[in-house]
């Protein structure tokens, strides 16, 4: 009896030695997230901001994205669908409800969801406090038919 359980203890520590890598690597495996990045180039000479909204550590190809974006409509002119560019098959953006959405018919591996041009109205000087946000967003897979939320990702405009 007693060499069955020291046996037994022996086994569960062996393979508690054995699966901790692969439970400690699932455990921290960074979630997709969207990432905001801006360009103030064109700044100076017209006023623009060019963001990239992009898709990281997203493993797994996708059908659909959505996300909602939001801006100070007192610092920015109103955003519209020609403000935005990409490579995309199909995307829309609804200036009432402010929000972004991507269709594939079939699974599509995507990193750069879009570009987006701001354009800082005239009579405004500073906006090192205004920030730009993008909230909500998910996306979802046909073939995993699995949705995946992203977290809310907020970029600030001081130079």
């Amino acid at each position: 009896m007693n060499k069955i359980f020291k046996t037994t203890i022996v086994l569960v520590v062996v393979l508690a030695i054995i699966m901790t890598p692969f439970i400690y690597s699932k455990a921290t495996e960074e979630k997709p997230y969207i990432e905001i990045t801006k360009d103030m180039t064109n700044y100076e000479k017209d006023k623009t901001i060019e963001l990239t909204i992009s898709l990281k550590n997203m493993k797994n190809k996708i059908s659909y994205i959505e996300a909602y974006i939001d801006y100070d409509k007192e610092i920015f002119e109103e955003v519209t669908s020609k403000d935005f560019s990409n490579s995309l098959s199909y995307f829309s953006y609804s200036n009432k409800a402010n929000k972004i959405v991507v269709e594939f018919d079939e699974d599509t591996e995507v990193t750069e969801l879009c570009k987006l041009k701001l354009k800082v109205l005239d009579n405004i000087e500073d906006i090192s406090t205004t920030k730009f946000k993008v909230s909500h967003g998910n996306c979802y897979s046909y073939n995993d038919d699995k949705t995946i939320e992203f977290g809310d990702v907020t970029e600030t405009f001081a130079e």
